[in-house]
């Protein structure tokens, strides 16, 4: 995938480079204002990502080897949905890395399983985001109110999805 002349790969998280991805969801700084980083240590990490089969990581890596960030999907069996999501480090934002990471995701998924509607949530005020989704054609669906929890406050959740 090209973007600024800079090659991104997609490299598939396993058990044996999982340390990256805690690194990754253990940084508050990496994980920004909008989404809830992880707290515990390591072995917790590791034991909560191998008992969690349905989620598909893949670090994104930048053609200097450097890895800045990662994207997800999973299947969301209640709705019959895939749900994806990006978290970009915060020197690479702004820079359409997001959009197309989730713009491979889509492809991808679209190629494994055919058109199936596709979801993302976000915060109401995560307006980037909402930016991007919206170049990917996704519709707002809704608002969950005070669905999102980040310490002790509580914010509204905005899904959007590209239907079938």
């Amino acid at each position: 995938m090209l973007n600024n002349n800079n090659e991104i790969k997609f490299i598939r998280v396993t058990k044996d480079n999982l340390f990256k991805l805690y690194q990754l969801e253990s940084s508050k700084k990496v994980m920004g204002k909008y989404q809830n980083y992880f707290k515990g240590s390591f072995l917790q990490y590791k034991k909560k990502f191998v008992n969690n089969k349905k989620n598909i990581y893949y670090f994104l890596i930048n053609i200097d080897k450097k890895c800045i960030g990662f994207v997800y999907y999973f299947f969301e069996k209640r709705f019959n949905t895939y749900e994806i999501g990006c978290t970009i480090t915060p020197n690479y934002r702004g820079q359409k890395i997001g959009k197309l990471s989730q713009l491979w995701l889509i492809k991808n998924i679209y190629k494994k399983w055919g058109k199936i509607r596709i979801q993302a949530i976000t915060t109401k005020s995560n307006i980037a985001e909402i930016k991007v989704l919206r170049k990917l054609k996704f519709i707002k669906e809704g608002v969950l109110k005070k669905a999102g929890k980040k310490g002790s406050g509580y914010y509204d959740l905005e899904i959007y999805a590209i239907p079938r």
